[in-house]
């Protein structure tokens, strides 16, 4: 039998279970500098900081001319603003093909008239078990409802018939 590999470290045999004399192919590996998981938290933690620098550099930046703003600036607040109460106050119209309130210039009248003679139904709840009254739903004043699925398709289809219809009744000027 081969000795060679005997250090003379390993020769001071102790009285413990543990202390034998180990072959090199028993020796422990290297140990690893981070695990897995350790690796995990550190790419993660440096992933959220820097996105965190990101997005607070982006929020904060402005261009530089006038009247512009940063891109999230857009969309703090609508021309009719966050209430009913504001909309009704900036002249807003209330749109039930879209549940939303629209800036006069933007409201169709016609559009909402044909609308509004439809037997549309109005529920509070995904399952349709409470409704509500249209004319409630008209006031704008209710936060969510429910349709079903052919009020949601004739929501897409009638503005896009509508715009149809203007353009095809529009002349081009030269």
């Amino acid at each position: 039998m081969d000795h060679r590999w005997l250090m003379e470290e390993d020769l001071s045999c102790g009285s413990e279970a543990g202390d034998f004399i180990r072959s090199p192919e028993k020796l422990e590996p290297k140990r690893k500098i981070l695990s897995t998981w350790q690796r995990v938290i550190i790419f993660s933690s440096a992933f959220g900081i820097a996105f965190g620098i990101t997005l607070y550099f982006l929020t904060r930046s402005r261009i530089s001319s006038p009247g512009n703003t940063s891109f999230l600036d857009v969309y703090e607040e609508s021309p009719c603003g966050n209430t009913p109460e504001q909309a009704s106050s900036r002249g807003c119209k209330f749109e039930m093909q879209n549940l939303a309130w629209m800036p006069e210039e933007c409201y169709d009248a016609e559009l909402a008239e044909e609308w509004n003679q439809m037997p549309w139904q109005f529920w509070l709840d995904a399952d349709l078990q409470r409704p509500v009254a249209k004319s409630e739903v008209v006031k704008g004043l209710v936060p969510h409802v429910h349709v079903t699925y052919l009020q949601h398709k004739h929501h897409y289809c009638n503005p896009i018939d509508h715009v149809m219809q203007i353009s095809s009744s529009s002349t081009v000027e030269s």
